[in-house]
């Protein structure tokens, strides 16, 4: 039987054959029993300080200390610890006082060993009872703590909203675990321009003595550390991939900071409690870094659509599971990409034009792939069509969920080069990671940064009156041939594509171009 299943006796009588004897009956009828004897009270209580007990059980009648007296003893140090008094002769003044102070079971010492089989009975049912105790008082705690932690990570979310910056979040999230009484200190770290991990934002901590360096004296590169983007890893003695200037006085959890598979930076965060970072916490945390990644998502998008620069990468893609890569191969055609549009459920619209194949054939591709959800033929000329594409998984899907823009993607005989633009301060090094890790073979060619503020006002005053579902409807009108004449798309073809009825897309597209004619001809 195994240590924790044990059932430690300390058992107390002024006798020493007797406490021998009942060793031996007692490790015999028990299951699990291991008994530990002392013959006066004050040994017994420095038994109690040094090792671990389920069960004390005494005689009533001992020299120096009787049992009453070692009960009351006992239940200054340990209230809830499992008690048997025992004694010679059934005494009601004697078991009055042993239930007043406190005693978990009263038995009269009988002759023979049978008494042992019964003495046991009765420590196993109080050491079961109290270890079923304390099992309910655990789960109480825990969820008591859960609640706070819960309270916690709402109040970080409910902070996100309004943090309209990379730094903001990080702040945010930073000082509300901080202040927090359950954690000791936060801080956050994001990747340099020489893609090396470095310590950006803390709280409740002097960031400037932590450093992102590994036990053999490298760079300490997390990620790698920690491969799968929802993983919370729990540090209990503190020592990380990094060096502090001073010791956590708790256990220490590295939370990926993280949205479609692209980690942003990794919060790392510091508790006051020993037992911290149960798996619900870890969980509610993985929350956390998701949301928080989200954010960080977000707040680059909004700066790569407002910002006066841009990084512009080329990437080169040969994916043979992607569609683009199949059809261009079996067909001999070219595959270009005239616009996208993020849809419902996190499908992508492709608005594509095909060069030199039966627009019908690549319809009867797109129904036998399995990673396009569904195509539809816009127009048609000779040998080319235009094309819309709907893909849940694809080399656009990647590049969209990571934040960055399209701005060409071009296939040819299995061979693509895509132009992507991303805000300035993207981690380019891990959004690319990423993308070559679902597209094997992809890399990337050429990276710039471009000045866009010539028309950077304009297009600020212009996208800010448009909401993301606004933004959608136009997008996907416009690449669909709905303002052109003869209309290539329906409103009920463009509707069902993106997941929203017609009514709902009419309303989206009027208050779009509302807000268009505003931006161009003034509030009048």
């Amino acid at each position: 039987m195994d240590a924790e299943n044990e059932i430690r006796v300390l058992f107390v009588d002024d006798e020493r054959h007797v406490v021998e004897m009942a060793a031996t009956a007692l490790e015999r009828v028990g299951e699990g029993f291991v008994v530990h004897t002392e013959t006066g009270g004050e040994a017994a209580l420095s038994q109690l300080d040094e090792t671990r007990v389920d069960c004390v059980v005494s005689d009533y009648r001992m020299p120096g200390m009787d049992g009453l007296t070692l009960l009351e003893r006992v239940r200054e140090e340990y209230p809830n610890l499992p008690f048997v008094l025992s004694t010679g002769k059934g005494s009601e003044d004697v078991a009055s006082e042993a239930i007043s102070a406190g005693v978990t079971d009263y038995l009269q010492k009988g002759g023979g060993l049978d008494q042992y089989t019964v003495l046991a009975n009765r420590i196993e049912n109080a050491v079961a009872q109290r270890r079923a105790e304390r099992r309910l008082e655990s789960q109480r705690d825990e969820l008591a703590t859960l609640d706070r932690i819960n309270v916690v990570i709402q109040d970080i979310v409910r902070g996100l909203v309004a943090a309209a910056t990379r730094e903001e979040i990080a702040a945010t999230v930073c000082e509300r675990i901080a202040a927090a009484e359950l954690y000791e200190f936060a801080w956050i770290a994001e990747r340099d321009a020489g893609s090396e991990f470095t310590v950006r934002t803390g709280a409740g901590i002097d960031t400037d003595g932590v450093e992102m360096a590994a036990a053999d004296g490298g760079t300490a590169r997390l990620p790698t550390e920690l491969p799968e983007t929802d993983v919370v890893e729990v540090f209990e003695d503190g020592a990380g991939p990094w060096q502090m200037g001073g010791e956590p006085t708790g256990p220490v959890a590295a939370v990926p900071l993280s949205y479609n598979a692209v980690v942003y930076g990794v919060l790392v965060v510091a508790a006051t409690r020993s037992d911290a970072f149960s798996e619900r916490e870890r969980a509610g945390f993985a929350v956390l870094g998701e949301v928080a990644g989200f954010a960080i998502d977000a707040a680059q998008n909004t700066k790569l659509l407002l910002s006066d620069t841009a990084l512009v990468l080329e990437l080169r893609v040969v994916d043979e599971a992607a569609f683009p890569m199949t059809l261009t191969c079996r067909l001999d055609c070219r595959y270009l990409v005239d616009g996208v549009v993020p849809a419902a459920d996190g499908t992508v619209l492709q608005y594509v034009t095909v060069e030199g194949a039966d627009p019908e054939r690549v319809r009867e591709l797109a129904r036998e792939s399995s990673v396009v959800e569904d195509c539809r033929l816009v127009s048609s000329h000779d040998e080319s069509g235009a094309f819309e594409i709907v893909t849940r998984e694809s080399p656009v899907n990647s590049i969209v969920d990571a934040g960055g823009t399209i701005d060409e993607w071009y296939v040819e005989d299995g061979d693509g080069t895509m132009v992507v633009t991303v805000a300035p301060e993207t981690d380019v090094r891990t959004m690319v990671a990423a993308f070559e890790r679902a597209h094997p073979g992809s890399e990337l060619l050429s990276k710039h940064t471009v000045d866009r503020s010539d028309d950077a006002t304009a297009r600020q005053a212009i996208d800010e009156r448009l909401t993301d579902k606004q933004r959608a409807a136009l997008r996907a009108a416009y690449f669909a041939g709905y303002y052109e004449w003869p209309r290539r798309s329906t409103a009920e073809e463009i509707a069902d594509s993106m997941g929203v009825s017609s009514p709902t897309l009419h309303n989206h597209l009027r208050k779009a171009q509302q807000q268009l004619l505003v931006a161009f001809l003034g509030e009048e």
